[in-house]
């Protein structure tokens, strides 16, 4: 896992729409956070919700880097839609 993660951040991976899945949104979203590039991860973000990939921790990472670029009401929209999709963990 740790080898994916090194490689996602060493190639700076780029991925276009059509290449977009669960699979390389959730890999490349949190590549994004954990380099506070939260402007790219916004944008990876709303394409994958445009493609209907959605799940929880992208919405948490989306709060994160809307409030981290201080859009307070994107950040609570995306925390309680991730707090709807499980209610358990607060």
């Amino acid at each position: 896992m740790r080898f994916k993660i090194v490689l996602l951040l060493t190639l700076g991976l780029r991925v276009s729409a059509q290449q977009l899945s669960y699979r390389s949104a959730d890999s490349i979203s949190y590549s994004q956070l954990i380099q506070h590039r939260y402007k790219e991860l916004l944008k990876t973000g709303r394409e994958a919700l445009r493609l209907d990939i959605d799940f929880f921790d992208l919405d948490i990472r989306m709060g994160i880097a809307s409030y981290e670029q201080r859009n307070y009401e994107a950040a609570v929209f995306y925390f309680r839609k991730a707090n709807a999709m499980n209610p358990i963990d607060s």
